[in-house]
Parts: structure tokens; C-alpha cells; sequence
């Protein structure tokens, strides 16, 4: 009888603690071994989550936790360089970088607007020290690598506006003065190449137009006169000629080249003739000056040219 009591009593124990827990049929969450579609009283959406499928430890880190990324690459936010701040050139502070900071931006005074100290070719035109600065070497242009300006004489072929230039201002040689190549007609008597160049290429004017002589003193000079004995002999001369050189020239058109000299001994020594012939006899004398009151009549002029002797008779005028 006790037996039973014992029996059922135990039956009904295990009956009680079955009740209490139940088992659920619904199936879990694996992840969290919640049952699935059980509220848990917060929210009806699961958060977001990361789940480690090759056995490696998973960890959800934000951009503002770390500066760095898993290959090194710095991914700091910008503003947090300290290295040093670019110079500000112009505010009148030299620094690191410049030569030269003088708070303006004038390009004409020694420290220009680049910070960098004023020097020729730099293309900036240092006032009262340069005259042109165009930022190049080229010498063949307004502005020579010296920072000045081309010119005339200065050595350098200025391109498209002259045609030579040989750092000289000889009118006589290959490059005159107007640093165009010598040529006849201009003027200038080529030395060596022409006997005379009366600026023109006309003949019949004492020049002929090869720039040869057509006078009787060849190479005296670009402009020609009658040489004053009415012969019709024509003379060469320069425009700047003194008439005592224009007497002697004349004279030498009659007599040759080196065959005229002072005659001495009458006129106050004022007149070429012939070498070695005197005031006498049947010399022709060339006045450069005034006839001396006192002597022969009528008193003789410049240019004037007597024959024979000291009180011939006037023949002409070597000056027209």
C-alpha cells in the first residue's frame, strides 16, 4: 500500500515540474537563441551585425574611432598637418622661400612682386638702372642681355632692322654708321672697293654710277665743282671740305695726286701750285684766301685761281 502512495506521488512531481517548463516548440535564432518572432519588448527590427564565417575574430569599428586604416593610409580629417606655412610674399615679412619682401607690388624697385631680388633679364624694368629688361638672353632683339637697348654701334644685329653692325661708327668700311651694308649710292665711300660715292648712281656728276671717279682727283670726295681754270676738269670733294683742302684737291685735279703744294713767298702763303715751280714764270696758283692788300690788282678772292704767275689774270672759281 505504501508502495503505491509513493508511486503516485512521485508521477505527480514529475507532472508539476513539466508543467513549469514546458518546452516550446517554436525553433531558436541560432545567433542569439531567441526564439524567432518572439517580442522581447524593445524593438521589432534586429540590429545590424557582423558574423565571423572563416573562424576570425569580427569587430564593428566607425571611421572617428580609428585614423588609420588596416593598410597603413593615414585617413586623418584635414587641419592636422603641422608642417610649416607657405610664405605670403608681399606682406613685408622675408620669409623662408624669399629673397626680399618689401610689402608692395611695385615691379620697378629692387624687390619686385615674385619676392626674388631685381637682376637683369628677370622681365622686370629696374627704374634708373635698366633701360628695357624682355626676361631673354637674345641680343638679336630691342633688348640686348645687358639690359639695354639696341642701338646702332652696340655690336649686336638688331633682327629686321639692321643688316650689320660692327660696334664701330667708321663710315669707310664695310658697316657705316647707319648699320646698313656698305653699297654705292650711300653716300659713303667704301674703302678699297669705291673711288668716290656721291649718294646717287647717276653719272656725268663727277661720280660715276659704279662709284668711280669721274673727276680728276679720284677718291677726293662725293660732291664735285669745276677745278676754276675753265678747262672743264671737274674735282672731287666732301661737303665738310675747309676751302684751303678744296685748293688743294682742285689743284691736283690739274697737277695729280701728291703734285700740289703751298707756294711760300707771296700772298701770305695762301695758295697751292705746282711743287717745285714757284709763284713765277707760268704757275697757277689756287687762293684759299684773301689777296693781301698791297699787291697785285685787282685783289684776288677765295677760289679764285691766276694765271700766270703771282698777278696773272683770273681764270675762275674752284668754288661754285
Amino acid at each position: 500500500m505504501a508502495r503505491h502512495h509513493a508511486g503516485s506521488f512521485g508521477l505527480g512531481l514529475v507532472a508539476l515540474v513539466g508543467a513549469c517548463f514546458s518546452v516550446d516548440p517554436t525553433p531558436l535564432d541560432p545567433t542569439f537563441a531567441v526564439p524567432v518572432g518572439t517580442d522581447t519588448g524593445t524593438s521589432t527590427e534586429a540590429e545590424p551585425t557582423t558574423t565571423a564565417t572563416d573562424g576570425a575574430t569580427s569587430a564593428v569599428t566607425t571611421a572617428a574611432d580609428s585614423e588609420s586604416s588596416a593598410d597603413g593610409t593615414d585617413t586623418s580629417p584635414p587641419g592636422d598637418s603641422t608642417g610649416p606655412a607657405a610664405p605670403v610674399c608681399g606682406n613685408a615679412i622675408v620669409e623662408d622661400g624669399e629673397e626680399c619682401d618689401d610689402g608692395n607690388a611695385d615691379d620697378t624697385d629692387d624687390c619686385p612682386s615674385t619676392c626674388t631680388l631685381a637682376i637683369c633679364g628677370d622681365g622686370f624694368v629696374l627704374a634708373g638702372v635698366e633701360a628695357c629688361d624682355d626676361g631673354n638672353p637674345n641680343n638679336d632683339d630691342a633688348c640686348l642681355d645687358t639690359c639695354v637697348a639696341a642701338s646702332c654701334g652696340d655690336g649686336f644685329v638688331h633682327s629686321g632692322v639692321e643688316g650689320c653692325d660692327d660696334q664701330n661708327m667708321i663710315d669707310t668700311d664695310a658697316c657705316p654708321s647707319t648699320c646698313v651694308p656698305a653699297s654705292c649710292g650711300d653716300g659713303f665711300v667704301h674703302t678699297g672697293v669705291e673711288e668716290c660715292d656721291d649718294d646717287n648712281v647717276v653719272g656725268g656728276d663727277g661720280c660715276g654710277p659704279t662709284c668711280l671717279a669721274e673727276c680728276a682727283n679720284p677718291g677726293g670726295g662725293g660732291l664735285t665743282a669745276e677745278n676754276g681754270t675753265n678747262m672743264g676738269v671737274l674735282y672731287c670733294y666732301n661737303a665738310g671740305d675747309s676751302t684751303q683742302v678744296r685748293a688743294s684737291k682742285a689743284c691736283e685735279s690739274h697737277f695729280g695726286i701728291g703734285n700740289c703744294c703751298v707756294i711760300t713767298g707771296g700772298y701770305s702763303d695762301q695758295q697751292y701750285g705746282q711743287c717745285g715751280l714757284g709763284g713765277g714764270g707760268g704757275s697757277l696758283h689756287w687762293h684759299w684766301d684773301f689777296h693781301p692788300a698791297g699787291h697785285c690788282d685787282p685783289n684776288y678772292v677765295p677760289g679764285d685761281v691766276v694765271s700766270p704767275g703771282w698777278c696773272g689774270v683770273i681764270l675762275g672759281s674752284f668754288i661754285d
